[in-house]
């Protein structure tokens, strides 16, 4: 699932019970790009244009993923492998919040299928 910075859902892509979420970043920031636009640019401080940013785990730290944010014009804020989180005092990360929604919804709730056919 991806959100925006106050935690609406963007996309979502189905999946089966404990497969990593990796193989299903490319969908979903396509997904994005399909059901709503293109995602507006922002300009740093010295006018420069930015690409919409990314925030993710270190799960997704590769080259793999960077290059695949590079190409679908994305810049990555990606946390790295064996260096410590920043601490987040007063302050989830948005996609917690919107998953803690989510897990209101029966169905999403208890939906613990590995069939992909059934997914």
């Amino acid at each position: 699932m991806a959100c925006d910075d106050q935690g609406i859902p963007l996309h979502l892509v189905a999946a089966r019970a404990n497969d990593h979420d990796s193989p299903l970043l490319e969908p979903t920031l396509t997904g994005i790009v399909t059901m709503i636009g293109p995602l507006p640019r922002h300009r740093d401080a010295h006018g420069g244009d930015l690409f919409p940013t990314v925030h993710l785990d270190r799960g997704y730290d590769s080259g793999k993923t960077r290059t695949l944010l590079h190409t679908l014009g994305f810049t990555g804020e990606i946390a790295t492998t064996g260096v410590p989180a920043p601490i987040q005092a007063g302050r989830r990360w948005p996609i917690e919040r919107t998953h803690s929604w989510m897990n209101g919804y029966g169905k999403l709730r208890r939906f613990t299928d590995r069939r992909k056919i059934i997914v």
